[in-house]
């Protein structure tokens, strides 16, 4: 418990506290106390569980202690409410209005009665002023605090609510949408049309709540690329076409043409995010080093945090977790959603909405198990909701942080004319290789978020399925989840 803390508690309870504790040595006593408030702490342990367990943030358990500490005629003290947030506030009011109506002390009643009457009015007026100095400063902030969001939106948004907006632009920077260009070719074979293809995902997009997103152009290898570059990418980088296929050969070039123009496609992703990014963080610690006012700052902050994180779609991919072949749903799953991004450590590099994993179960399971050993604490794993990739593939949805960007820009850089390094791999298995030596991460399996539909499911195809299916949804590198 700090010092403030101590001092208040001192002077609105009278509680002869010892030197600055923690808080929920201080929960404790307080609890233990004849105060008569002290009710309160009962009434958020029923519904918050057991101090260790409660998700209320630590700001909001201290000011909760010293609610319980009050006398009549006393409240929180001003300096305490300043130091909550707008949904902190929210928060606060809630547990104090559930305890006026149900408190089994009358004394304890009209205490939380009067500081409840406080707060709202803090909130409909003078928490206007604190929501524009917290905004100002979190304003001049790059970094984005995914954590802090996440707490902010379970506390004020309902599951429904966030089943319709996964927070997409709020929880990283920019949302970019591969895409090819059309060809008369590909018209004349009766192909999809890129540009349907596109206009579905502009469709698709809204529906979890993503509006600000922006077609990036993906190199068609075959046109745009040359035999001096395909030749580089070995036969064994292609998988999933039978040996016994006919015209095999010709669907091994076909695909190399493809794979070389989607890993350029990604080269040009990393190149471009990086330049942006190094640019603007640049122009940003310049201006903060030179002690710019700060409506300088915000737009430079801003800038920043644009290319913080790049989340990069194909055009081929939807949201939801697949429960079968032909089923998936989304319920629930904007909540999931933002418990993965705010389980992201810091310097992750990658995270996958949907992989697949190619190793035994059980190096599977050690491996898991090792990583959670690693991030122990009191017996609890790291990680809940994400998990650490040895050498997963798919990237139909990928969110690479601004600590990838250079590089992967290196990595991806054999693609260019005129280099002679072997392009040893596809770009999804060289992602993979990349999960090896870096900290890159996935939404467990039963947590998977992001697939890929397929048109036309083949023997043919990296799935290898025998039957010819319309829409058949995969996630995980196999059908269902």
């Amino acid at each position: 418990m700090s010092a403030n803390l101590l001092q208040v508690t001192q002077q609105l309870g009278g509680l002869q506290l010892q030197q600055p504790q923690s808080t929920k040595q201080s929960w404790q006593e307080v609890k233990a106390s004849n105060l008569p408030n002290k009710g309160l702490l009962g009434h958020v342990e029923h519904w918050h569980g057991s101090f260790d367990k409660m998700s209320l943030s630590e700001e909001v358990k201290q000011a909760i202690i010293i609610a319980a500490s009050c006398r009549e005629d006393q409240t929180i003290p001003g300096q305490v409410l300043r130091r909550l947030s707008k949904a902190q506030l929210e928060q606060l009011k809630g547990i104090l209005e559930f305890h006026t109506q149900n408190g089994q002390s009358s004394q304890g009643r009209a205490i939380s009665g009067a500081m409840l009457q406080d707060i709202v009015g803090l909130i409909q007026a003078g928490s206007q002023d604190l929501v524009v100095i917290e905004e100002a400063d979190v304003a001049t902030r790059w970094q984005i605090d995914r954590k802090a969001l996440c707490a902010a939106d379970c506390e004020t948004m309902t599951v429904k609510q966030m089943d319709r907006d996964w927070g997409l632009n709020r929880y990283f920077g920019k949302v970019l949408i591969i895409n090819l260009d059309d060809t008369q070719k590909n018209i004349d074979e009766g192909k999809t049309p890129m540009a349907d293809r596109y206009r579905e995902m502009e469709r698709r997009m809204p529906t979890i709540g993503c509006t600000q997103f922006e077609r990036f152009r993906g190199v068609r290898g075959a046109v745009e690329l040359t035999d001096q570059v395909w030749s580089r990418m070995p036969d064994s980088a292609v998988h999933g076409i039978s040996a016994n296929v006919d015209k095999r050969a010709e669907r091994i070039f076909k695909s190399k043409q493809g794979k070389c123009g989607l890993y350029a496609t990604y080269y040009n992703i990393f190149k471009m995010a990086n330049q942006n990014f190094t640019v603007a963080k640049a122009a940003y610690d310049q201006a903060v080093s030179q002690g710019i006012g700060n409506d300088e700052i915000v737009p430079l902050a801003a800038k920043v945090r644009e290319w913080e994180s790049v989340v990069v779609i194909q055009d081929d991919c939807d949201f939801g977790h697949v429960l079968s072949q032909k089923t998936m749903t989304r319920d629930g799953m904007g909540f999931v959603v933002r418990k993965i991004f705010a389980e992201l450590p810091d310097g992750w590099r990658t995270l996958h909405g949907g992989h697949a994993t190619y190793w035994a179960k059980n190096e599977r399971e050690a491996f898991r198990r090792g990583n959670e050993r690693k991030g122990v604490s009191n017996g609890t794993p790291a990680f809940q909701y994400i998990e650490e990739l040895k050498y997963a593939t798919l990237a139909h949805f990928v969110v690479f942080n601004h600590t990838a960007y250079a590089e992967l820009e290196q990595i991806f850089s054999k693609i260019q004319q005129g280099r002679r390094e072997q392009i040893e791999r596809s770009p999804d298995n060289e992602l993979a290789k990349y999960q090896e030596s870096r900290p890159c991460y996935g939404a467990k399996v039963d947590q998977q978020f992001a697939f890929q539909y397929s048109e036309e499911a083949s023997s043919t195809t990296f799935f290898g399925t025998s039957d010819t299916t319309t829409k058949t949804y995969f996630q995980g590198g196999v059908f269902g989840s």
